[in-house]
């Protein structure tokens, strides 16, 4: 009897890809978004990227051709695996958890509020929306940990993520850079809002011990998401985003929406097992961990871009290319025709064998 196995399974079992097929070929997801990050970090590896016929822009956020399977196939040749729906419960627990703090506080509003764009037709649920407050602070100026609620009164919605590990912890809490996909996702809640919502909140707890950070030892940190109402531009934390806008944003779905109505297969936004010369480029410039690029010289793993690694449909994708080599591929078994052993020929006798044979 193993118990981590035998729940491990039944959560395999549970979640065997059906929800993704559950959709309207009409209605997009706000986890659809994607843009076009124009940071010319690629301009170093394109000629490279042209010769093995991979993507020449950089894209944050959903691969095209990942929403366009979801759309138009029945099955997911990689579906989710146990560790990974343990790691979204977690990530469900922690929610749960904030927002009992923040009903605590008092600033609790709603949660799993659902939403649709009807000019892109893009669903959506929203984590939380709370009340804006202001603190008290004690007299030597700290927090108090309770609060007043701003007059007149005004929402803020909150999009709660957790996270874990180190590379995480240090460029969320350390160096204060959010993920791109949950900046994507929640700048289409704040703009489907606007102007009733001035901003939106994206919300960081590790799932580790705390942090030290240059603010001190926490296990969380927020990024306050705004659009500005004259050009669409993007701004975290007051810095405007330079790297797209808006725009840029909604024109994704619209290139999505094109590629399903001709019903043409889009291009890989990602990549899959790097090209040697490839892997050697991202690793000089820093795009690579020292310790994945050794791992990669032994051969002990394929160093590919993260959305892809956890793509359920990365064999029906990359299978062309790699073959059975790509995770979750099927291998094709072929039966060998029976060969029938002849007998071995030996040399003939010579005369004198054969006398006195």
């Amino acid at each position: 009897m193993n118990l981590s196995s035998t729940v491990d399974a039944r959560l395999v079992h549970n979640n065997d890809g059906l929800d993704f097929l559950i959709r309207d070929k009409n209605t997009f997801h706000a986890r659809d978004c994607s843009v076009i990050f124009n940071d010319g970090s690629l301009k170093d590896e394109l000629e490279l990227r042209v010769k093995h016929n991979l993507a020449i822009e950089k894209v944050e956020g959903k691969c095209l051709r990942a929403v366009f399977y979801d759309f138009q196939r029945q099955v997911v040749t990689n579906p989710i695996e146990a560790p990974s729906i343990r790691t979204m419960e977690l990530g469900n627990a922690v929610e749960k958890m904030e927002v009992g703090y923040y009903k605590s506080i008092g600033i609790f509003h709603s949660a799993h509020n659902r939403m649709f764009n009807k000019e892109y037709q893009i669903s959506g649920e929203i984590d939380n929306l709370i009340w804006e407050y202001q603190d008290i602070l004690l007299p030597d100026g700290s927090l108090s940990g309770r609060v007043t609620i701003n007059e007149p009164r005004r929402l803020v919605g909150v999009e709660i993520k957790s996270f874990y590990g180190y590379y995480a912890e240090k460029e969320i809490l350390n160096e204060g850079k959010p993920k791109w996909n949950h900046v994507l996702q929640s700048l289409v809640y704040l703009d489907h809002y606007k102007p009733h919502i001035p901003y939106w909140l994206l919300v960081y707890s590790t799932r580790g011990g705390p942090v030290d950070t240059p603010l001190g030892r926490t296990t969380s940190r927020q990024f306050k998401l705004q659009i500005s109402k004259a050009s669409g531009d993007v701004f975290i934390d007051g810095r405007i985003v330079k790297e797209f806008n808006i725009d840029s944003m909604f024109k994704r779905f619209k290139e999505a929406q094109f590629y399903l109505d001709s019903n043409k297969l889009p291009s890989r936004d990602y990549v899959y097992n790097y090209p040697d010369e490839l892997v050697e480029v991202r690793y000089r410039k820093g795009a690579i961990t020292k310790r994945k690029y050794t791992d990669w010289q032994k051969g002990n793993c394929f160093v590919s871009d993260w959305q892809c690694q956890y793509c359920n449909y990365l064999a029906e994708c990359w299978q062309d290319v790699h073959g059975d080599k790509v995770r979750g591929a099927k291998t094709e078994v072929v039966e060998e025709e029976a060969v029938v052993e002849k007998p071995k020929r030996t040399k003939p006798k010579n005369k004198k064998e054969q006398r006195n044979g």
